[in-house]
């Protein structure tokens, strides 16, 4: 067991007036079984509660941070910023990996790296900081270890989600949502290819195309914001 609160505390740089409570969010379920202690010892209980203070500062930060974003919108970009993989990054990032209390069984199988283990602990230690030093400390917690990465992150789901990074763009403008419409289709049914065009506000904008529907409009959507980036980067010169 390599477990130091004082390091602990160094390394998130705060200090807990209840070191218990500390404890009891760096430990595994499979830890307290093999201690044979109670289950209500392990941080599944912090975890529940860490992961509504996790969504209401995140939904509260968006909301105010992007006041045209709609609804929809904001609920993808919240599942990307607190998705396992997100969370699992903050607690590498801090070096906390070490100190998590694990059986030996699950500390030999790489518990300590498991991406579920480590988003497990992320929410567990905000739901400590939140129970013993309130919800100012666990908003700062999160604004500066898990939203300072949101930019990053909501550029990745551009990347990767065109159709949502196209929809959230264009409703930023006050212009509605985007629509879809097949061009045309050609090819044998085992090799389908749809060209599908996508207007904004009534206007063709792209082509795209591709073996499915889906990927014909994700084409098109990448297309459309290609377009619009090319756009934007002529008229942000001329202003130089």
């Amino acid at each position: 067991m390599n477990f130091d609160v004082h390091k602990i505390e160094k390394k998130l740089g705060i200090v807990f007036n209840n070191k218990d409570i500390l404890k009891q969010a760096f430990s595994h379920s499979s830890f307290v079984v093999e201690k044979g202690l109670s289950s209500l010892s392990s941080n599944e209980r912090l975890e529940f509660l860490g992961d509504a203070v996790l969504e209401i500062v995140v939904s509260d930060n968006l909301y105010k941070e992007y006041p045209k974003a709609e609804e929809g919108i904001l609920t993808q970009w919240r599942s990307v910023i607190v998705n396992t993989n997100s969370l699992a990054e903050v607690f590498r990032k801090l070096g906390l990996s070490e100190y998590i209390l694990l059986s030996k069984g699950e500390a030999m199988s790489g518990g300590q790296e498991k991406e579920t283990i480590l988003a497990n602990m992320t929410e567990g230690l905000i739901g400590a900081i939140y129970l013993d030093l309130g919800f100012d400390k666990a908003y700062g917690f999160i604004k500066s270890f898990i939203l300072k990465d949101k930019i990053e992150l909501i550029e990745e789901f551009r990347v990767y989600n065109p159709k949502g990074g196209l929809q959230e763009r264009v409703q930023g403008q006050g212009k509605g949502t985007p629509n879809y419409k097949m061009i045309k289709e050609n090819g044998p049914d085992h090799e389908k290819n749809f060209e599908i065009g996508v207007y904004i506000d009534g206007k063709l904008i792209a082509f795209g195309s591709g073996n499915s529907k889906k990927n014909a409009e994700e084409d098109a959507a990448r297309r459309a914001l290609e377009l619009m980036n090319k756009e934007q980067g002529t008229k942000n010169n001329g202003k130089i």
